[in-house]
């Protein structure tokens, strides 16, 4: 076959091809376009677990059904408490919006004016916060998460991006993605695999360490000294705001525990002096705060901070005996208005 022949074969097959795939062609660059430009306007975090948590959450926001009890609150919380548990031992509708805690107190607060919106006031609001949780400064870098949240909406990334991340998200349902970074990945799989997690447990996780805290006194020389940085008043003063136009007297806080290592002289007086201030800002009741356990055994927690399955099972029945006797008083007629 000389040169002259060969190209003429050539060229009459890619007409063929053209002539068969240009539809296809064409439609699949309408279809990237077209979820680039609803990506650009509808943006998606970028892939990680803590932002597909605060996301998700986001989103269960506002499509929730009423639930009597809601949760509240941070990565102490969300991993913390096991919202289908709770419900079994209540007997009663139980959801968690609680997120993780660079969303802060403003963002938990936004995460239940979502839900207040077309579902109406829970029986009872649970606030459960980490004491350790209004001790650091709002840091530059973990910004997005509480601004996102505040806003609804994620920060705008590039046309390509956008696509990806909504054809990924929409139509592929995560068939682009790998697993997650770390424990989260091993346990819980890709992104889209986490969420589904998250809907089944209404809002709440097993905390996915690779082994129990090792039991040791030197993790805080003499006991932890809680306090609140002047960002996390800040914070809760915002929180105070947002949660203005709801009862009061449906709010509850909860101070979540630390590892028994952590435990020393001045930690108990220091928590339950956070506990008071936390109250006494957001203006409400002396005496709205569930009793929970200061501390769990080191053995129970995978951090500082977050309980395994057997401090969770043991979080979520103090839990649960605490607010029992709050869904067998009867609403008051003011309650009734809400």
């Amino acid at each position: 076959m000389d040169l002259r022949t060969g190209a003429i074969a050539l060229g009459n097959v890619l007409a063929w091809t053209a002539a068969r795939t240009w539809l296809a062609i064409l439609l699949s660059g309408a279809t990237v376009a077209a979820f680039g430009a609803y990506g650009s306007g509808h943006p998606l975090p970028d892939y990680g677990s803590g932002l597909a948590i605060i996301d998700q959450q986001m989103r269960r926001s506002h499509a929730l059904p009423p639930a009597e009890v809601l949760v509240l609150g941070d990565s102490a919380s969300f991993y913390g408490i096991d919202a289908v548990a709770l419900e079994a031992a209540l007997g009663t509708r139980v959801d968690s919006l609680a997120a993780i805690g660079p969303a802060r107190p403003p963002g938990y607060a936004k995460l239940l004016e979502n839900h207040l919106a077309h579902a109406g006031t829970p029986r009872v609001i649970l606030l459960l916060l980490h004491p350790s949780g209004l001790m650091h400064e709002y840091k530059a870098h973990k910004r997005t998460e509480m601004e996102a949240v505040l806003r609804d909406a994620w920060p705008s990334t590039s046309f390509a991006d956008a696509a990806v991340k909504a054809l990924n998200f929409h139509l592929f349902r995560g068939l682009l993605e790998e697993p997650m970074e770390g424990e989260h990945g091993r346990v819980y799989g890709n992104g889209t695999e986490l969420r589904r997690a998250i809907d089944a447990h209404r809002g709440s996780l097993v905390f996915p360490a690779p082994m129990p805290l090792s039991p040791s006194g030197e993790l805080v020389r003499g006991g932890v000294r809680f306090e609140i940085h002047p960002d996390g008043r800040r914070d809760l003063v915002q929180m105070a705001e947002r949660l203005r136009h709801v009862d009061p007297s449906r709010v509850w806080l909860g101070m979540t525990p630390v590892p028994q290592a952590m435990a020393g002289a001045p930690t108990e007086g220091s928590r339950a002096a956070v506990r008071a201030e936390v109250l006494r800002i957001l203006g409400l009741p002396a005496d709205h705060w569930i009793e929970l356990p200061g501390t769990l055994p080191d053995v129970e927690f995978g951090d500082l901070t977050h309980a395994l399955a057997p401090g969770r099972a043991r979080l979520t029945a103090a839990v649960a005996e605490q607010v029992a006797p709050l869904l067998a008083t009867p609403p008051s007629r003011a309650d009734d208005d809400y």
